[in-house]
């Protein structure tokens, strides 16, 4: 049973802006890690806004959830979502910290995301279709992941 729940929905640009402050605040009062998964959760719902709402979708849902060892963020929209790349999924001694170098020495101006909210988060899940994310952050855990 959560601790603590908080839903919040967004359909235009000012919701999406006071959405992040509110995620913020709510990740500060929740998880003493905050400031590293908020990062990834930030992520996830600008992917949803941009990506999302760019796209078809008219509401994105960010759904927070502290259970007593995690914090659960699921970001959802009603686009029509996306295949996310295979290699995200692949076993590896870091590969999500390794493609973020790749990233970074390569200069890429896209396709970061995804690889920065696995490298931020203990576990990443896209179902479906694509179009809903979910990140879990262990409450005293380190900054590396082992999804």
């Amino acid at each position: 049973m959560p601790s603590a729940q908080k839903v919040i929905k967004v359909t235009g640009q000012k919701e999406y802006e006071d959405a992040r402050k509110s995620a913020r605040t709510w990740l500060l009062d929740h998880l003493a890690e905050a400031p590293q998964f908020e990062m990834a959760v930030n992520e996830a719902m600008n992917n949803a806004v941009v990506h999302g709402m760019g796209h078809g979708a008219d509401i994105v849902m960010i759904e927070l959830t502290a259970l007593q060892s995690e914090v659960k963020v699921t970001v959802s929209d009603n686009g029509i979502g996306f295949e996310p790349p295979a290699s995200l999924f692949e076993e590896g001694h870091d590969q999500a910290g390794d493609m973020l170098q790749c990233a970074a020495n390569e200069m890429w101006e896209r396709g970061r995301g995804l690889w920065m909210m696995k490298a931020m988060s203990d576990h990443l899940h896209i179902h479906g279709r694509g179009n809903k994310v979910t990140l879990i952050k262990y409450k005293n855990s380190s900054f590396t992941n082992d999804s």
